[in-house]
């Protein structure tokens, strides 16, 4: 179990995070901030006002661990779709949804919102915030659920087979209005 334990003040975070964020959002937006000295702690002040449910939307988000189909593009089967939420010209990436508008509307429809809706802030790397972690909590949950529904699945399936002839993001959007209620009461 120690091997599983190791104190993160014993390695430089700021330069792990730095890495990761750069193999998952890119080189161009890990170089256009610095992390300040005590993010980090920072950070770990709020997970203390969040449950575990909570926590977890932030390293899935930060690692890259959405199940995205342009994650597992490289699966044997495996094709990139497009956004679940019914962009144009957008695909099922993790880059997209978080600045998705449609995802991000049902996150405002229980927190109000944003005051910054840049990356950074979404993601707690400037002015971290218990309730920027529930709104990146509640985007995952909502993500996770709809990309997962069979019922989204066959919508969207049927969208690709034949654009236009379903009323595909209506559906869809019903769906996940149901995924937010249900997720919005976890966070807390």
């Amino acid at each position: 179990m120690r091997a599983l334990s190791w104190d993160l003040h014993t390695v430089n975070f700021n330069v792990l995070l730095a890495r990761k964020i750069t193999t998952t959002f890119g080189s161009a937006f890990a170089s256009s901030f610095l992390l300040t000295s005590n993010w980090f702690d920072e950070l770990l002040q709020h997970f203390q006002l969040v449950k575990p449910f909570v926590k977890i939307g932030w390293p899935k988000t930060a690692a890259g661990a959405w199940c995205t189909s342009y994650r597992f593009r490289h699966m044997s089967g495996t094709h990139i779709l497009p956004c679940i939420f019914g962009c144009q010209q957008c695909d099922d990436r993790l880059d997209h949804y978080v600045e998705c508008p449609v995802l991000w509307s049902f996150v405002a429809n229980y927190f109000g919102a944003e005051e910054d809706t840049s990356l950074h802030s979404r993601l707690c790397l400037v002015s971290p915030s218990d309730l920027k972690l529930r709104r990146l909590a509640l985007a995952h949950y909502i993500y996770g659920q709809v990309s997962s529904d069979p019922d989204c699945l066959h919508f969207l399936n049927s969208h690709i087979a034949s654009p236009g002839l379903h009323n595909t993001w209506r559906e869809i959007h019903g769906i996940a209005l149901g995924s937010s209620r249900a997720g919005y009461h976890l966070m807390w």
